[in-house]
């Protein structure tokens, strides 16, 4: 599973969550403002 986040954002309560329950998680952090992940991909363009 793929964790899309926003440092600040509420997404730290779904991170608690999946480690509590042992679920593998990736996290790939987006900047809101200029829709793009840390790799500069479009945020938006994602399917």
């Amino acid at each position: 599973m793929k964790l899309y986040y926003s440092p600040g954002a509420c997404a730290l309560a779904s991170h608690i969550v999946a480690r509590e329950v042992g679920i593998a998680i990736e996290f790939e952090k987006v900047d809101i403002s200029s829709k793009r992940m840390q790799d500069e991909i479009d945020f938006l363009a994602i399917k």
